[in-house]
């Protein structure tokens, strides 16, 4: 097996996230080797091991990639990218980078231009009364919230729960996105069929 491709194996994270089939089969037939190789060296067990003819196991068919410069192997390609835990299927698909750089570059020349738009405007005026009644409704709610956090007994303070419910909402809604369309792209091109091609 290429030493860079153990390596990058060995780098592979261990977080539970989506595993593409070319990573777990990879996974497979490397232990799989490894072991192999241990009981032909008679140091594991003590004794002689009769050779098993391996060609059953569906993860076999990763060993010839495995045995293969990491220049141009589509195997090594994607284990390249497994030991990150966020924009896997950034890395593999250029196309995809492409559009996130567009993307990215479209939402900052729209705030530059709503910047330049709205520069010398005038926030709204706010009285005297107003900002009054502003200020003993904040300070009104704070001190509900306290009595109410002592009576229940809750130890987080208000702005721990607008954080926290903040990070709900907007994590819930980018993870989904994230499982709806970027993850089927990152499965799809680790599979075996994708990466044997």
């Amino acid at each position: 097996m290429q030493r860079e491709i153990q390596r990058r194996l060995a780098a592979i994270r261990t977080d539970l996230d989506s595993f593409s089939d070319a990573e777990a089969y990879a996974l497979m037939c490397s232990g799989y080797l490894m072991t192999q190789h241990e009981l032909a060296a008679n140091s594991a067990l003590g004794f002689d091991v009769p050779p098993v003819a391996g060609d059953k196991w569906n993860f076999l068919q990763m060993e010839e990639l495995m045995k293969q410069p990491v220049e141009d192997n589509p195997l090594a390609a994607r284990l390249k990218v497994s030991d990150r835990l966020f924009g896997k299927v950034w890395l593999l698909l250029p196309w995809l980078k492409f559009v996130g750089l567009v993307v990215g570059a479209g939402l900052i020349a729209g705030l530059c231009v709503l910047l330049l738009k709205f520069w010398s405007n005038k926030l709204p005026s706010l009285s005297w009364g107003g900002l009054i009644v502003w200020l003993i409704a904040i300070i009104a709610g704070v001190f509900i919230f306290e009595r109410l956090s002592k009576v229940f007994n809750y130890r987080k303070t208000l702005d721990q729960i607008l954080i926290g419910l903040g990070l709900a909402v907007a994590g819930s809604f980018l993870a989904k996105l994230h499982l709806f369309a970027f993850d089927k792209l990152f499965l799809r091109q680790g599979s075996i069929g994708r990466v044997l091609k």
